[in-house]
Parts: structure tokens; sequence; C-alpha cells
């Protein structure tokens, strides 16, 4: 018997996520599971399934236009993960529903739980955030990933890089 229930209506009545033992991923994988709702719904011709590679966040932004605090969470970022001269890349293409999905390139490879913070951090989605953290508890593969249509080109790209900091030093 499941302990909650959460039913997405305003988006789509269709939508319903079930925790406890209905929670039910086809095989196992948010891959298999979702590349079955895209064949059912017709989408397959024109959207593909894209999984992080190893050292990738997958941040999914419900907005049309990168949020304020996007380039201060990247800068943290850059600190966290950088060592001097190094680069933090970024690219950011438009979702199915004109809202911007961003990849973020790190310099080397992070665990699940970490890109699932990261995002949650940058405000992805945090609906998708929390399945995804959800999904990582119980041991489904894969789950961050993002749909988008296929052979898209970025609308942009950018990257930080960790320089010293310059300026007067205080003792």
């Amino acid at each position: 018997m499941p302990f909650w229930t959460l039913e997405a209506t305003a988006v789509s009545p269709k939508c319903k996520w079930t925790t406890g033992e209905a929670y039910d991923i086809k095989g196992n994988d948010h891959v298999v599971h979702v590349q079955s709702k895209i064949d059912e719904s017709g989408l397959s011709n024109d959207y593909e399934i894209v999984l992080p590679k190893a050292n990738e966040l997958q941040i999914d932004y419900d907005v049309p236009e990168l949020p304020e605090r996007f380039h201060k969470v990247l800068d943290l970022l850059v600190q966290a993960f950088c060592k001097l001269h190094q680069t933090i890349t970024y690219t950011i293409r438009k979702s199915r529903h004109e809202n911007l999905h961003v990849t973020i390139h790190l310099p080397h490879d992070i665990m699940n739980t970490e890109r699932i913070a990261w995002q949650s951090i940058f405000g992805s989605d945090h609906m998708r955030e929390g399945l995804s953290m959800m999904s990582e508890r119980r041991g489904i593969a894969n789950p961050t990933l993002l749909i988008e249509r296929k052979n898209s080109e970025p609308c942009a790209v950018g990257s930080l890089t960790l320089e010293p900091k310059t300026g007067r030093k205080f003792r």
C-alpha cells in the first residue's frame, strides 16, 4: 500500500506519480520508462532522451530566460570544482515547451546525488529533482535525463574559469 500519492492535475490530468510499492518505473530504469512514454505519445520521431555524462549537470528551467541566480551559482560551482585556470562550460537549449535546458560540463565526474543537489541549487524544476532523488534512493537507474528535440542546436554556450583573485590583500 503506498504511503502517499501526488497527482499533477494542473499540468496534465494524466500525470500521476505514486510512491511505495506502486511506484512502477518500467524496467527499473527511467530511460526505458520515459522512452515508452515518448513512443506512446507519438513524439519519438522528433524527440530523444539525453542522459548526463558522468561530469555533467542537466538543469531544467520552467522559464524562457536564465534566472538571475544562474551566474551566482555558476561562480560557486567553479569555486567548488575547479583548480586555478580550469574552466566549466555550459550549453543552453530550448525545451520542448520553449523553456530552457542547461547542460553544465564539469572538470571531473560526480555522483548522482551530488548532481541532483547541484541541479536543485541552480533552481532546476523542483518536482523533477525531488523525483530524481526519490528514484536514486530506490535504486532506479538513470534518475536524471532530459527530453530534447533531435539534432537541436544550442541557443547559447558559455564558460567560466577559476582565476586568482587580484586586488588588495588584507592582513
